[in-house]
């Protein structure tokens, strides 16, 4: 949906609203897919898809997508088949989120945790800034070291997911 479906204020605009009611229309089967966590809560990433779907009169029974259709969220970390059931989660392992945020902190490249509510980063960004400011997530919380981070008694590996931000290469 980011950058696809949704427009820079994270609406969704008339013209695509339009298109894929004409595509509905046409017998087309539309299957959500977005990359983004909303509210970085799992829970709530496919209810938030049917709001913004739901403002724009796409979302329930009739509509594009409802609770019983299927959708892939969260860059495909969770996956729902027919009826709206679960059929996929997958969670990143400690060692690797553990070996990422290393390379972040030896190279000076943003990454940013998402678990449940929170983002978590090593080190303040103005690209890291963008996702609370342009993406409306949470603010970043720097964390003091890799093992503050993973370690936290909030933080719960399983339901996290991580995010490299960088830009183009000024060179």
């Amino acid at each position: 949906m980011d950058g696809t479906l949704l427009n820079s204020k994270s609406q969704i605009s008339e013209t695509n609203a339009k298109a894929l009611k004409e595509a509905s229309s046409r017998g087309v089967k539309v299957v959500i897919a977005t990359g983004k966590l909303a509210r970085n809560n799992w829970k709530q990433t496919r209810p938030a898809v049917l709001t913004l779907l739901k403002a724009v009169d796409l979302a329930g029974r009739d509509g594009i997508a409802s609770e019983y259709s299927p959708g892939v969220f969260i860059q495909g970390l969770l996956v729902y088949g027919t009826q709206g059931r679960e059929i996929h989660r997958r969670n990143l392992d400690i060692d690797v989120c553990r070996e990422a945020f290393n390379y972040s902190v030896e190279h000076n490249i943003p990454l940013i945790a998402f678990s449940e509510n929170r983002c978590l980063t090593l080190f303040n960004h103005p690209l890291v800034d963008s996702l609370h400011t342009i993406y409306n997530e949470p603010k970043a919380e720097i964390m003091s070291s890799v093992d503050h981070l993973l370690s936290s008694g909030e933080v719960q590996v399983a339901k996290t997911s991580c995010l490299w931000v960088d830009g183009p290469d000024p060179t």
